[in-house]
């Protein structure tokens, strides 16, 4: 009789056992950041408004230029990014420029799920500038410039200092050259220059340039 109540005892155990083994596992609480992705990012160039103004102002005080150059950025995966950025009132009295580019990047590092990555990264970019040179003040030309070029740098988190916060450097090299004609502005004649002596080419025209960036940006 024993054995048998012993049995009866190891059966009811393993029933219990199999049936605590079939019961669902709990749902895991995502924690908020997962709730509330942040894959978009807005930025402003510091390093573009420093560099310029000391280039123009390097042997006398001149001037003080205010170029601004604005970007914005939407993860797309783990690994991807794809972004476009603004210039506005960019380059010096004599030679003006606006435009703007697209721009795609490659992280190293993966993201996690819906979330903007951070770190090292490749970006090829495609760039157009629209630059007013000007002679003398009185005329000059009008350009419109396509450009093509790579940049690699890397996206950094500054969450602790504030939610959201980011920097954003990077380094790389565009080239650019004149679309389709160039617009004479201003009566030179009245000067007593020959228009066959004032097609002013813009100081990027033709060239590979080094360009940079370090940016202050927020993450929403």
């Amino acid at each position: 009789m024993k054995f048998l109540a012993h049995c009866c005892s190891a059966l009811l155990a393993l029933t219990s056992l199999s049936s605590f083994a079939q019961e669902p596992a709990p749902e895991t609480t995502l924690p908020a950041t997962a709730l509330h992705a942040r894959r978009n990012l807005l930025r402003v160039d510091m390093a573009g408004l420093l560099v310029t103004n000391l280039e123009y102002n390097l042997i006398s005080n001149r001037k003080t230029l205010m170029p601004v150059l604005l970007g914005y950025e939407r993860g797309v995966s783990r690994h991807w990014s794809v972004g476009t950025e603004v210039l506005l009132n960019g380059g010096n009295p004599e030679e003006r420029l606006w435009g703007a580019s697209l721009q795609g990047r490659v992280y190293a590092r993966p993201a996690t799920e819906k979330q903007l990555p951070t770190g090292f990264y490749l970006a090829p970019t495609l760039g157009y500038r629209h630059a007013k040179v000007s002679q003398y003040g009185f005329f000059g030309t009008e350009h419109h410039l396509g450009g093509v070029g790579a940049h690699t740098g890397v996206l950094l988190s500054l969450s602790k200092l504030a939610s959201g916060l980011v920097i954003d450097t990077s380094l790389g090299v565009m080239g650019w050259q004149t679309l389709g004609e160039v617009k004479l502005t201003g009566e030179p004649e009245k000067f007593g220059y020959s228009r066959n002596t004032i097609m002013v080419s813009p100081q990027r025209e033709g060239k590979a340039l080094v360009d940079g960036r370090f940016s202050v940006g927020w993450r929403f």
